[in-house]
């Protein structure tokens, strides 16, 4: 049996972790995006966890990568200004530890809460999403694309890569943008919702029954809580059926709005 080569060993440990830690930021970007779209608002401590994720991935994807230069080209600078394949890897690893910073610093902070001009709060979501998005899709291009790298060059990639991300933000400000926005809108005021609820038992008429027993729109707006049992009674009036699903969807709005336990 031959004598291991330790330093081919340890670069291909090297690799591997490389390659689970880009494994893990695709999937810590997934949750990211499931947090923004799945429902109605951003779910915050989620989206937290997805960016804690990539972070770390990231901070790993470096230390592996590096370690991975420094075995093949003891930092000679040389060497390393004769790679095409490895400047632009180190370039795209660059410039998405900046836009990352950049999601971090500005963009997150905006879905905390409602914006009142959520088309124009939108944009740098938006297109700073873009840019993640098209840069770890072409990391992974970059990283399998050996096979080009000597047609392409450094020039080559980059160029490539601009015209992607040009392309990438073109689509995200087209279909995503919208969808961000409508993630950001102000949140409806509960009386409103309430008032919907009653139209979705009793129909278009359905103010007119509760005006006919004294519950104006002004007594939902103030007390909400008190108006969903006077509401209820008026309902039980009509029949229980309608008192029933009033209650169902009223509480679900209370619980949404932290109320209920006032109720």
């Amino acid at each position: 049996m031959e004598n291991l080569d330790l330093t081919a060993v340890a670069r291909m440990g090297l690799i591997l972790a490389h390659l689970l830690a880009f494994a893990a930021a695709f999937a810590a970007v997934a949750f990211g995006d499931f947090a923004i779209f799945y429902r109605r608002r951003v779910n915050i401590e989620l989206l937290t966890k997805a960016a804690n994720g990539v972070t770390l991935a990231l901070i790993a994807l470096w230390i592996t990568g590096f370690a991975v230069i420094l075995l093949d080209t003891r930092l000679d600078l040389a060497l390393l200004w004769g790679k095409p394949k490895l400047l632009a890897k180190l370039t795209i690893a660059g410039l998405l530890t900046i836009n990352g910073i950049a999601l971090h610093r500005w963009v997150f902070p905006l879905f905390s809460q409602p914006q009142d001009d959520p088309h124009r709060a939108a944009l740098l979501p938006a297109v700073l999403g873009a840019i993640s998005a098209t840069t770890w899709v072409f990391a992974a291009f970059v990283g399998v694309g050996k096979a080009v790298a000597p047609a392409l060059g450094y020039s080559g990639f980059m160029a490539l890569y601009v015209v992607s991300v040009a392309i990438g933000i073109v689509v995200s400000l087209t279909y995503i943008r919208p969808r961000l926005a409508a993630q950001m809108l102000p949140p409806e005021p509960v009386h409103t919702i309430l008032e919907m609820h009653t139209r979705q038992v009793l129909g278009p008429v359905g103010m007119d029954y509760l005006h006919s027993h004294g519950i104006q729109s002004a007594d939902i707006a103030t007390d909400p809580v008190t108006a969903v049992g006077r509401i209820g009674e008026a309902l039980e009036g009509f029949t229980p059926e309608a008192r029933e699903q009033f209650d169902r969807l009223a509480h679900a709005t209370l619980r949404k709005h932290d109320l209920l336990q006032a109720a």
